[in-house]
């Protein structure tokens, strides 16, 4: 049903009683999602620079970890050298059967190819509607994104306040990854005068 899946860092306490997230417990990706769910795809860890990783396994050695649970992609870690190292360490010095990273490599190329990436590397956006024409899953999409719009502070009642005439609220998010956001936010800051607008932090 899916080609992909991204493992979380969650600790599921149904599979270990200590703090190890998910991505690096082979009873979760080897176990549940190989064993018992049959999953076949791409397991792709979440990115491993987040601090559930970071504050407890190095860069090494948590690459290998995800790759001993059962990931086939590791994702963004601190130290991409480190990581490529500890995983090539491991396969030369017996830890990992050179056989189980080409099942990874296999299904890395297998995904390739059913994209057709090897042929087309980049995405033709003007071509998205032609590709995906089907009305009822434009009409999930949307009922997707609104069920996912949450309001998680409501500062002075503003979103009440901005129920009459033609309202808009926007929220950002104020952190160093969210510099696009906040760019955006200065250009509706910047063009205020036309709308009655709310911002939520």
């Amino acid at each position: 049903f899916f080609d992909i899946i991204m493992c979380s860092h969650v600790t599921v306490f149904a599979f270990v009683s200590e703090r190890t997230p998910a991505t690096l417990f082979p009873p979760a990706l080897d176990g549940l999602l190989r064993g018992e769910l049959g999953f076949q795809g791409l397991i792709v860890t979440d990115a491993m620079n987040m601090g559930a990783i970071t504050r407890t396994w190095g860069s090494g050695n948590a690459a290998l970890k995800a790759i001993e649970a059962g990931a086939d992609i590791v994702l963004i870690p601190t130290d991409a050298v480190a990581a490529i190292d500890a995983i090539v360490a491991a396969v030369k010095g017996g830890q990992i059967p050179e056989s189980r990273i080409d099942r990874s490599l296999e299904r890395v190329l297998a995904a390739k190819a059913r994209t057709g990436l090897p042929d087309n590397k980049l995405v033709d956006l003007e071509a998205i509607a032609e590709v995906i024409p089907d009305p009822a899953a434009d009409a999930r999409a949307r009922q997707t994104a609104e069920r996912a719009i949450t309001l998680l502070r409501n500062r002075n009642q503003a979103v009440e306040r901005l129920r009459t005439g033609n309202p808009c609220a926007v929220a950002v998010l104020t952190t160093r990854i969210s510099r696009m956001g906040l760019t955006f936010e200065e250009e509706l800051k910047r063009r205020r005068r036309r709308a009655r607008m709310a911002f939520v932090y």
